[in-house]
């Protein structure tokens, strides 16, 4: 996991057990993605690969939350590398997650196919549902918009959950046979 510094960390705790800031957004967004891992199988000394991984949030949420995984971060903001040019060099995982970053891409359908050819166990997705909102309004760095048919079309089974409003985000999942 990124280094944090304690103070820092415990302030970010703090304001989201007040309901306050902007952790308190990501950590439902969060919630989602455990409780979808839980149900898929996650088990401790599992290796996640968080994708798009920006400060390694995902990783302080989880480890706050008790659980024991390995952690692997790949993020061009931590490494310099560019997820989309990386194929071959994709690191396997147990579980690939990809929080908030498809629409950043430009080939988001080779990133969930390279996903998927990568995953050990599993995968899972979340970006805005482009049925409820506009995606490419959201953020001048959202590239593409991803529906559930694209979803289907890739092997993920997407559903509409609701992160912030009604149906706001998909969570997609794809599972090895």
């Amino acid at each position: 996991m990124a280094s944090c510094p304690p103070e820092q960390w415990k302030a970010e705790c703090e304001d989201y057990l007040k309901g306050q800031g902007p952790w308190q957004s990501r950590a439902r967004r969060y919630g989602k993605v455990e409780e979808t891992l839980n149900v898929m199988g996650l088990n401790p000394g599992d290796l996640i690969v968080d994708v798009g991984a920006g400060m390694c949030d995902f990783a302080r949420y989880m480890y706050g939350n008790g659980h024991f995984m390995r952690y692997l971060p790949l993020d061009g903001s931590i490494d310099g590398r560019d997820i989309e040019k990386m194929e071959t060099e994709f690191p396997f995982g147990d579980w690939q997650v990809c929080i908030e970053t498809v629409e950043h891409m430009h080939d988001p359908l080779g990133l969930l196919r390279v996903m998927a050819a990568r995953a050990n166990r599993g995968v899972v997705v979340t970006t805005p549902n482009p049925d409820v909102t506009d995606v490419l309004a959201l953020d001048s760095d959202h590239k593409c918009a991803i529906s559930m048919d694209d979803f289907i079309g890739m092997g993920y089974l997407p559903e509409a959950v609701s992160i912030h409003y009604q149906d706001d985000t998909i969570l997609a999942t794809w599972q090895k046979p």
